[in-house]
Parts: structure tokens; C-alpha cells; sequence
């Protein structure tokens, strides 16, 4: 039975996928769309906090405290410290972060403690990412392009 743990809102379009322990679908979209992107959210509860000083700069949020989404300005200068923040997010429960450009809005939520798992094709509560991709143009083939590695199946 193939394990469908991911749950892929594509432009509406429901996709699960079943994402092996070994091919992080997360950190494939994430490094796909950051050279597109303008603005990356991150939601934060301080676990970031030692990258704080240096992603002040590119700091474009409208509540800047702490423990709340963060959102960063993407460019050349600051895209090594969103990197490092966003490996950094990776080992931490509830995630949830959006990536935003031209012509794609990317969000991605891990599910548990605090987003319920999901029902999905193998069963109740065996969902636990969960992305919304809003994507046209070149950046749709390129998503698609990392969705064909997967087992997928539409609702």
C-alpha cells in the first residue's frame, strides 16, 4: 500500500503524494521558487532567534515582534540568511511558510500538534504536510516538474 502523506492543493487541484523519508518535497519546492520568489513568510516562536540580528535587514514585516509570521525581502543579499533560517525551521514541529513571487504563492504546513493531521488515500489522520501552490506560467511546469519524482493521486 503506497503511504499518501502529503496533500497538494495545486491550483485547486487536490493531489496526495506519497513523499519517501529520503526526498523532501518541502525543501524541493523551497529550492525550486527562492530565486523567483519576493517574499518569504515564516512563522515563528523564537526557535529562529539566534538568526534574528542578521535577518533584521531584510526584515519586511508589519508586526515585528517576535513569535509571529515574519516576512523577509528576497534578493541577492539576503537569500543565504532565509536559507539558513529556513534549514534551520526543518527540524521544528509547526512549520508553516510561504513563499511568494510574480506568479506563484507557495505554502507550505506541517501537520500535527497544531494543524490536525489530514485524512487522506491511506487513511484517517495520515496526512501530515500540506501545501497551497497558486502557480502559472513557467513556474507551473516547473512544479510539476518535481511532482512527476512522486506517486501522486487526485481526488
Amino acid at each position: 500500500m503506497v503511504d499518501f502523506n502529503t496533500k497538494i492543493e495545486l491550483n485547486g487541484q487536490v493531489i496526495f503524494l506519497a513523499e519517501p523519508k529520503d526526498k523532501s518535497v518541502e525543501e524541493g519546492f523551497f529550492n525550486l521558487l527562492l530565486d523567483k520568489s519576493k517574499t518569504f513568510i515564516l512563522n515563528d516562536d523564537g526557535d529562529e532567534s539566534e538568526l534574528r540580528n542578521e535577518l533584521k535587514e531584510f526584515d519586511i514585516s508589519p508586526d515585528k515582534e517576535l513569535g509571529n509570521e515574519w516576512h523577509f525581502e528576497i534578493n541577492e543579499k539576503s537569500k543565504p540568511i532565509i536559507k539558513k533560517a529556513f534549514e534551520a525551521n526543518l527540524t521544528r514541529g509547526h512549520r508553516r511558510w510561504t513563499l511568494k513571487g510574480e506568479d506563484f504563492l507557495l505554502t507550505y504546513i506541517e501537520c500535527g500538534d497544531m494543524y490536525d493531521l489530514m485524512d487522506g488515500p491511506s487513511g484517517s489522520k495520515t496526512v501530515y504536510n500540506d501545501l497551497i501552490i497558486k502557480v502559472k506560467g513557467k513556474n507551473l511546469d516547473d512544479v510539476n516538474s518535481i511532482l512527476k519524482f512522486y506517486t501522486t493521486e487526485s481526488e
